[in-house]
Formats: C-alpha cells, structure tokens, sequence
C-alpha cells in the first residue's frame, strides 16, 4: 500500500482521498445518530437499519443534484446537464457514473430526507423525530466528509471553501447538541430539524459568496438560491413549533 497525494494506491487499485473520507464521515454520522438515538425515543439499532435506505438515497439525490446542475467547470468543457442526461449510461462521465467524482450535498440531503420519510411512514414511526435525529448526527459526519472534497479539489481557490463548510457544520453540529441537551423545556418535534436548515443553510448562503465553481440556472447561483428558501422556510417553521403547546413534545432532553 502507497500513500499519494491522489489516495491510497492498494495494489492497482487507487482509493481516492475523496471517496474514502466521504465513507468515512457517513460512518461517522451514523455511529451519532444510533448514540442519540434513545433521546428521540428510537432504538440505536434502527439506525443501522434505516441506513440501508438513506444511505443509498442520498447518493442517488445527491447525483441526481450534480446532473441537474452541474458547476461552471463542468458546463466549460461541455458536460451540462442535457450532455449527462443523453448520455445517461455512459460509465466514464454520463449520469450513472457517480464514481467518477461529481455530488451535490444539498441533493444528498433531499434524498435521505425522502428515504427516511419512507423508512419512517413504514415502520410506524415519527418521521419528525427520525429527521430530528438525522439533523443533530448529519452535520458531524459532514464535517469529516468536507475534508474528502479538500483533499480531492484541485481547482486552486482563494477561499478554502470547502474548509469552511467543514466549519459550519461542526458549529451547527455544537449548537445542536447544546439546544438538545440544555433545554429548559420538552424539545418541539421538528425543532432540531428547523435550526439545522436555519444555521446550515444561512452559513451556506453566505459561504457561496465565496466559492468560484457554482451552479448556474438563469444566472442565478442555484445552492446560494436554495440555501435561502431553507433557511428562511427552517426559520418560519422553528417559529411556528415555539408558538406550539410544549406538551406536544415527543422527545426531550436526556
């Protein structure tokens, strides 16, 4: 086994940085979720199976983002997103080829959002504490993931973004488990959930100021766009839940 500065080379197979510490952050966030688990009323061993349909979810949204609006980069050398589409199976660079590099982490969380929602509706659970659940454990394991995108740009920005966002979702992580933990009363199903798109997706808005290879629809910068209808959606439905009864809280603080 050699280490490169492209990943770790076992034999002929060459694991990129990318791909690794992605892996390894979705671990991360998993091992969270299944310790937080109880203080949402859900047993630690339902996450695992849970994980079976997010996990594969999020891929598929957060492909399915990168086609629909590929970064400036891409569209420069004629791989937009009716390129990808027409040449839907081609394994080097088509729409299936998710292999070769090219995710979306706001399609990602779209994905497992919707996987979970289904998961939940299933089993007969409360899809507001398994997305409250998902919304405290997401950020830590997207704080290793973010490292992966560092380790495997070679785009020579200004601006670490990408060290930024690392940032951000450890703060949101913290502010998150500070507001879990720390309640003075019964924690609103759906509250956890609104402040992470109401921190994550207000950090994010403004961190896009800063990048330089966006995604483009009519000019407009389509996560900076999307990151502002979260977070002001997250803000307008974290207000309605305070405005609540606090005796319909599920879950509380452990």
């Amino acid at each position: 086994m050699n280490v490169l500065p492209e990943g770790l080379l076992i034999g002929p197979i060459l694991v990129r940085w990318y791909g690794l510490l992605v892996c390894l952050g979705v671990f991360v966030g998993l091992i969270a979720a299944s310790r937080f688990a109880q203080s949402f009323q859900l047993r630690p061993d339902s996450v695992w199976r849970a994980a079976v349909w997010v996990v594969p979810g999020m891929i598929l949204g957060g492909r399915a983002w990168y086609v629909l609006f590929p970064p400036q980069s891409a569209v420069l050398i004629g791989r937009d997103a009716g390129w990808m589409i027409s040449h839907f199976f081609d394994l080097n660079q088509g729409a299936v080829a998710f292999w070769a590099g090219g995710m979306g982490y706001l399609g990602a969380i779209w994905g497992g959002a919707m996987a979970l929602f289904w998961y939940a509706r299933h089993h007969g659970q409360s899809w507001l504490n398994w997305f409250d659940l998902g919304a405290l454990a997401l950020p830590l394991g997207a704080m290793v993931a973010y490292w992966g995108v560092g380790l495997g740009s070679n785009q020579g920005e200004f601006h670490p973004v990408w060290f930024y966002e690392s940032l951000l979702c450890g703060a949101v992580f913290g502010g998150l488990w500070v507001r879990q933990r720390r309640s003075l009363t019964h924690l609103h199903p759906g509250e956890i959930s609104a402040l992470f798109w109401v921190g994550y997706g207000g950090g994010r808005f403004f961190l896009e100021f800063l990048r330089t290879n966006v995604s483009l629809l009519f000019g407009v910068n389509v996560s900076q766009a999307a990151c502002a209808l979260l977070a002001l959606s997250g803000w307008a439905w974290w207000r309605r839940l305070r405005s609540g009864s606090p005796s319909s809280a599920v879950h509380a603080d452990k």
